[in-house]
């Protein structure tokens, strides 16, 4: 009579240890009179190694289950209820960690005795699972119904810090889903409806002050989005319709624009919606390089890419929207070819080099 292999396994078995007796390198099946699977049951790999090993009682699986990959190490364990509807399952990587935990719903288990021509339908994964990491810390908590995401979802940093939280609804991210910084203030928050996003937007710089806000409608950005900085100022409005930019307003803090491939076009500061501080403009010309180094620490020799040939075209400042002193322009060469002298707005004097 073939032994069952011992149970319960508290822990991932090796494949060696979790054959039955007598059995090594071959199926094993039994049925019952009515052609029901009954007893233990093995399968092997092609080359013989064991695949999984459990137990059928009148065609339903029940107690423990091991499945392994063809080098021995352990799958997964499935330990399945008496009615044989549900089962508990525990994952595993191949070193033997655990990766997963959680249920599995059986919908379909009236099981045939020719198992390679019946097969029953998958289990569904359902209710919460729990995700690990490599040092077995939780990383997710994910709820399930019928092998659909639905319900709450959240995931966290290896501190066990929760860094997102949100709900899905039969598949697709629903509702208000925030995340939020290593140091636990809040991130970001979005809004999505039918896992598209759709509604409030809201961004935090790393200290909890606000960086943006605006709206979302079916995916794309509407409406008025509003940056600030750090301290607090207003910085600009972007107003967006069907996810094209109108315009942008500035209000505070420095603005630069750019040319196709990073390289700057200009650089001007505003404060209370007013051009205000020092500003510059480049010629379109000059890019990026590859040059070669030394590293200091390796002694390696090594490539980073630089910007060069760049070249201011005008400089000056602005003093409450109106230019005010010596204005600077410049040709590619970089050689200084036009003064302009202002007073408060007014040209008082053009120096030419």
């Amino acid at each position: 009579m073939l032994a069952q292999p011992a149970a319960p396994f508290d822990k991932p078995l090796d494949a060696s240890n979790a054959w039955p007796s007598g059995t090594f390198g071959e199926d094993y099946n039994l049925t019952d009179a009515n052609g029901l699977r009954q007893g233990p049951w093995v399968r092997v790999y092609p080359n013989g190694e064991l695949y999984y090993v459990g137990t059928f009682e009148h065609g339903q699986p029940v107690g423990g289950w091991w499945y392994f990959r063809e080098n021995g190490s352990a799958i997964s364990r499935i330990v399945h209820t008496e009615d044989g509807l549900q089962s508990d399952a525990s994952m595993f990587a191949p070193d033997g960690r655990l990766t997963a935990s959680g249920s599995y719903r059986h919908m379909e288990l009236q099981l045939k005795a020719d198992a390679q021509q019946e097969r029953p339908a998958p289990p569904l994964r359902q209710g919460r699972w729990s995700l690990f990491g490599a040092q077995g810390e939780l990383t997710a908590s994910v709820h399930y119904d019928g092998g659909i995401r639905h319900g709450l979802e959240e995931r966290y940093l290896p501190s066990g810090q929760i860094f997102e939280q949100g709900h899905y609804l039969q598949g697709e991210r629903d509702g208000t889903w925030t995340s939020w910084n290593d140091n636990g203030l809040v991130r970001q928050v979005l809004t999505y409806r039918e896992g598209t996003l759709d509604g409030p937007f809201k961004a935090y710089y790393g200290g909890g002050q606000r960086l943006s806000e605006g709206a979302y409608f079916e995916g794309v950005e509407e409406g008025s989005w509003k940056f600030y900085l750090e301290d607090g100022r207003l910085q600009h409005i972007h107003r967006y319709r069907d996810g094209k930019l109108l315009e942008t307003i500035r209000f505070n803090g420095t603005f630069t624009e750019w040319f196709g491939d990073e390289r700057p076009a200009s650089e001007f500061i505003y404060k209370d919606k007013m051009l205000d501080g020092p500003f510059r403009e480049w010629h379109d010309c000059g890019g990026f390089e590859m040059e070669t180094f030394v590293d200091p620490q390796l002694g390696e020799e090594m490539q980073r890419r630089v910007m060069k040939g760049v070249q201011i075209s005008r400089e000056g400042e602005y003093v409450k929207g109106t230019l005010d002193g010596p204005v600077y322009h410049y040709n590619q060469q970089g050689r200084l070819t036009k003064t302009e002298h202002f007073n408060m707005g007014t040209l008082e004097q053009t120096d030419i080099h």
